[in-house]
């Protein structure tokens, strides 16, 4: 038999004020989730005490520390790694974070249980999930028991409903690129699509000044918090992205505020 053993069997407390957050903690953190937790936190109390070094450096917790903060906690239950190796602590950082993501929803029992707390006065809000997740899981659930989703091969004959219905969207986009198009968004940035990236007389002259060069942007850079402070110089060779960058940057901020420059 397995004698019981590790640091969960001594708990103690840390003034949130002492804790270090790590500085190789992998696992971010939105503001949505924070208050979420803090929404937990508040509804049930502390029920998983944070885990930290001898130095107070924080190994998994990161999150409810956040939340603790938030919520106006001046002290926080932890366990102590006494006697842990670095290397055991670097792991442990990882460990604590994949295995829960390794798990899998029964939808069946997340529809019945969330149906009965409805019944109740628990806050929905406090289970963790937002409403537009909920409904995504339900309408998943109801696709599988309509027999229109083969739960092993996925959709079957209502591909396209079933999308509509959990607010999934595939289309080509509005605008359509060719290579060695140029593009103004706003007054500020400027899209290219190169056939390779080292074309680069194509898009060299317009790196002066605060310009930052974006190479391989996504659909949403222009929107990120760079887009705020500097001139975005963006060079996708991909068509297909390059319109879905335009196509999300019109949408957001109207007609005209795309323009094609036209290449000499």
């Amino acid at each position: 038999m397995t004698t019981a053993s590790g640091p969960a069997w001594k708990i103690e407390t840390r003034r949130v004020n002492e804790l270090v957050p790590s500085p190789r903690n992998a696992r971010q953190h939105s503001q949505e989730q924070i208050e979420q937790i803090a929404t937990s936190i508040a509804q049930f109390g502390f029920t998983v005490p944070l885990l930290i070094t001898e130095d107070d450096i924080i190994i998994a917790g990161h999150g409810r520390l956040d939340a603790a903060k938030l919520a106006g906690y001046l002290e926080v239950p932890v366990i102590v790694a006494r006697g842990w190796t670095e290397a055991m602590i670097r792991a442990y950082a990882l460990v604590d974070n994949r295995l829960p993501e390794l798990a899998t929803w029964d939808l069946e029992l997340v529809k019945l249980e969330v149906e009965a707390l409805r019944l109740t006065d628990m806050p929905i809000n406090a289970l963790g999930f937002s409403d537009k997740d909920l409904g995504s899981m339900l309408a998943a659930r109801q696709f599988l028991d309509e027999g229109l989703v083969d739960p092993e091969k996925g959709p079957l004959d209502n591909r396209g409903d079933l999308l509509a219905r959990l607010e999934i969207t595939i289309a080509d986009p509005r605008h359509a690129i060719e290579h060695g198009d140029h593009y103004r968004l706003g007054r500020r940035h400027h899209l290219l699509c190169c056939g390779v990236m080292v074309e680069w007389e194509r898009w060299k002259p317009l790196l002066t000044g605060t310009t930052i060069f974006c190479p391989y942007p996504g659909p949403f850079v222009a929107f990120g918090e760079k887009a705020e402070k500097y001139d975005l110089l963006m060079v996708q060779p991909d068509q297909y992205t390059a319109g879905h960058i335009l196509d999300r940057y019109e949408d957001i901020h109207g007609q005209g505020s795309v323009v094609r420059v036209t290449n000499d």
